[in-house]
């Protein structure tokens, strides 16, 4: 965005009176003129020179940090005119007011250059980040260098007066350590402002632009250059060196301006026109200021009441909304044509996805029934294989029935004692399935109910269960087919059976006691089965007495 021609002729003002103040100069030392003091004049014209650049400053600079510390800048240099404006015109050689004055000139001296710093480092940063506030610890030299000077009388190390203070004057003296002190203060913070202009300003994508300040910096140090050389210029005798020092710090700020490394408010009116969307910016009275090329005529009453709702013109295809502002509204419009048209289209989108989603549950449905078939089936399979071995005896018992009735009851009792064992292993095996952990209450239940049907097969059996909290599912398991093992084993020779049960959180304790008349015992299959889910299994003899224990210890099988 380019310099707006308001700016561009405010500056030529700004140009124009320090000009004019020069040709007063160079007027009044051609034509020796003492009825007028060419002192205020030169003081006025040059004051307000500044002060119109301030107020441009306070109006375009949009970083609050930036604006607040050039303006410091501007009232400086007021004050530092009037100081040169009140020392050489109202007060008396070698008076002490006239050297407090000159003390006084270096106060902006060294301010000046420290706000221009604090200032340029704000360029290229986010709007809404502040500087680092270690930065603010160079007021502290700045103040010290102040007050060096300040207290220069009692001290002298800013400047030394040969001839002494009192009555000599302050045109005869030289530089002291502190004077120097400010000098390298000056140096140093110049060439920090160079170099953090240049460096950001080729970053950010200027240096199309960054042949202004280069051209800037280069008629200064032309300027310096001549100023050293001892070479007297029609400027240096025009301006004197504080008069064009000060015009040269603002126009070295005024350029960093209009290349935009300060973020300014400059053709505002030109971007908002250029601006792709439809919208607008009126005063108070409802008068338009501002608005997009997009933008449509609106009434003061619509914009009114586009505060509250919208408000829907060329037959509902815009909607109009609005807010208050400092100063006036601004406004802007919604094409509902393309947004209708989106809803159109999500509406339709909304019906297919429906029925896809439809699909999907249905697909997804069917997808959980058949898992939970799969699980059944594959459930039901390992069932059948567990059991299939009983289930093959039990079908041979009953194709081959006895003739006898004894014999027939023993037959369908014994099958009844199979039976029960089919169904509580498939009970355990669907519990198994569902849970690493089962509660010890299934074993004594299972174990119990097969003890009952022994007795009906004519065996006196006996069982004494202690149970509480839960098993892992292969000690359940294991357990009981052991149980089974030995109850079959035993069933056809035994009189009677008797059966201990203790089980508690992850332990096991089962005893048998077999009256086992001529009978033997093998342990040695069980011995496997009890090994597999962590238990140990033991067998003794006594005469024909077997006594067989299983032992799950506390802190084996867990899982």
């Amino acid at each position: 965005m380019h310099t707006s021609r308001r700016t561009r002729n405010i500056n030529l003002i700004c140009v124009c009176l320090v000009i004019l103040a020069g040709c007063t100069r160079m007027f009044f030392k051609r034509h020796s003129i003492e009825s007028i003091s060419c002192n205020i004049i030169i003081f006025a014209l040059f004051i307000a020179a500044v002060c119109i650049w301030a107020w441009q400053i306070q109006i375009r600079i949009l970083r609050l940090e930036v604006r607040r510390n050039l303006i410091c800048m501007a009232a400086l240099i007021v004050f530092w005119m009037t100081l040169r404006t009140i020392k050489y015109g109202f007060t008396p050689l070698g008076h002490f007011t006239e050297r407090y004055a000159w003390y006084l000139y270096y106060v902006p001296v060294i301010l000046i250059p420290l706000l221009m710093f604090l200032s340029v480092l704000y360029i290229g940063t986010p709007q809404n980040r502040l500087l680092n506030r270690k930065w603010n610890l160079l007021y502290i030299p700045a103040a010290a260098l102040v007050l060096g000077v300040l207290t220069n009388d009692l001290h002298q190390l800013a400047f030394r007066f040969p001839g002494g203070i009192i009555g000599t004057g302050n045109n005869i003296y030289t530089h002291g350590p502190v004077y120097y002190l400010c000098m390298a203060w000056m140096v140093i913070l110049f060439l920090a402002i160079l170099f953090v202009t240049f460096k950001r300003c080729a970053v950010l994508g200027n240096r199309n632009k960054i042949w202004i300040p280069i051209m800037m910096l280069a008629a200064g140090l032309i300027y310096v250059v001549l100023f050293i050389g001892g070479w007297e210029t029609e400027i240096s005798r025009a301006l004197t060196v504080p008069e064009l020092g000060c015009f040269y710090l603002c126009a070295w700020m005024e350029t960093l301006i209009c290349i935009h490394l300060f973020p300014s408010n400059d053709r505002y009116g030109d971007f908002f026109h250029a601006s792709s969307i439809c919208t607008g910016i009126s005063d108070e009275k409802g008068k338009i200021c501002y608005e997009s090329a997009r933008s449509i005529s609106v009434s003061p009453e619509q914009i009114g009441q586009a505060q509250e709702t919208d408000v829907y013109l060329h037959e509902g295809k815009l909607a109009l909304r609005s807010h208050e502002i400092h100063g006036g509204f601004g406004y802007w419009l919604r094409d509902l044509e393309e947004v209708n048209q989106l809803n159109r289209q999500l509406e339709d989108l909304g019906d297919v996805l429906e029925e896809e989603n439809s699909i999907l549950d249905a697909e997804n449905r069917m997808e959980e029934e058949k898992e939970r078939l799969r699980q059944k089936n594959r459930l039901y399979d390992c069932i059948a294989r567990d059991v299939s071995e009983r289930l093959d005896r039990i079908s041979a018992l009953i194709d081959n029935p006895p003739d006898g009735p004894d014999e027939f009851k023993k037959i369908i009792t014994y099958a009844c004692v199979l039976c029960t064992y089919i169904k509580r292993r498939s009970n355990l095996l669907l519990l198994g399935d569902q849970h690493q952990q089962i509660s010890s209450d299934e074993l004594r239940l299972a174990i119990l109910e097969s003890l009952e049907y022994v007795r009906l097969y004519g065996v006196s059996a006996q069982g004494f269960c202690r149970t509480m909290g839960m098993l892992p599912k292969a000690v359940v398991l294991n357990a009981y087919e052991i149980f089974e093992e030995i109850l079959e084993s035993a069933l056809l020779e035994t009189d009677a059976i008797l059966v201990n049960l203790k089980a508690e959180e992850n332990l096991l304790q089962m005893r048998f006691t077999v009256s086992w008349p001529g009978g033997s015992f093998d342990p040695q299959r069980l011995q496997a089965l009890a090994k597999e889910a962590g238990m140990n299994l033991s067998a003794q003899a006594e005469e024909d007495t077997q006594y067989i224990t299983l032992d799950l210890p506390a802190g084996g099988q867990e899982s």
